[in-house]
């Protein structure tokens, strides 16, 4: 009898084993089989592709701020150099003109926006491979420093492959240039600047370069000097350093004969 009872034990046992392998092998596959079909939509590739295409329209939208002095659109008053509408920021006339830090982050955040499509190009490259994408409106904030400028984006996606769907809403990009530090600099020039309206301040405007690591050009045209402040420090590509632009305005018709 107790030989009778340890086979039956072994025999439960063995059972109860083969139970749980069985459980734990179709548990197994059917997690398995969830995960591929929840990867059949690659929203890592959606989201690093809009991330690569957000980092680039805040770059070229800072780059493009800075040569215009602060703005996206048409400064309130500006000099036109080329396709450059580069914004005064002192005149006789109106005294300091300069923008608000918050209107140039606006500005950055408006470029972004009216931009950012060209470079998602309707999701072509995954419209190609049997993906559906809805989009929805794209609301951009933008802050910087004195060292890099951070923007969010919130912009509804809804993508679609066969009977799968997933959404994409939050992205976030950086650029390490400098701006806040530019904007500063041409801050602290307008103000030596109101001191003596109409003489061009440039004894000032070495030190506080020098104290910055920075260099300046000038463009004389008639009563208007353009102002870059030069960071070679901080390279868009080789050679081409980071600049920022602005301009001022002075009366030097008295100068002038007859």
């Amino acid at each position: 009898m107790v030989k009778k009872a340890q086979i039956t034990i072994f025999i439960v046992i063995g059972l109860a084993i083969l139970i749980f392998a069985a459980l734990l092998i179709y548990y197994t596959t059917i997690s398995e089989k969830e995960e591929i079909e929840f990867e059949r939509i690659d929203t890592t590739s959606v989201q690093s592709f809009v991330d690569s295409c957000f980092e680039s329209a805040l770059s070229e939208a800072v780059v493009f701020i800075s040569m215009q002095g602060g703005y996206n659109d048409s400064p309130p008053q500006f000099y036109q150099f080329r396709y450059l509408q580069i914004a005064y920021y002192h005149t006789i006339d109106t005294g300091d003109i300069s923008p608000e830090k918050e209107e140039i982050e606006t500005g950055i955040s408006d470029y972004i926006e009216a931009n950012i499509k060209d470079c998602l190009d309707n999701f072509s490259v995954f419209i190609d491979k049997g993906y559906s994408i809805d989009e929805g409106d794209i609301e951009v904030s933008t802050t910087f420093n004195m060292n890099n400028v951070i923007a969010e984006m919130q912009y509804p996606i809804d993508i679609r492959l066969d009977e799968d769907s997933a959404e994409l809403e939050s992205f976030y990009a950086v650029t390490d240039l400098p701006i806040g530090k530019l904007y500063y600099i041409s801050q602290l020039y307008i103000e030596k600047q109101k001191q003596k309206p109409n003489f061009v301040r440039l004894t000032p405007l070495l030190d506080i370069c020098a104290n910055n690591n920075l260099s300046f050009d000038t463009i004389y045209d008639g009563d208007t000097v353009v102002f870059t402040l030069v960071d070679y420090n901080t390279n868009l590509s080789e050679d081409v350093p980071y600049i920022f632009n602005f301009a001022v305005k002075y009366n030097w018709s008295y100068l002038e004969v007859g």
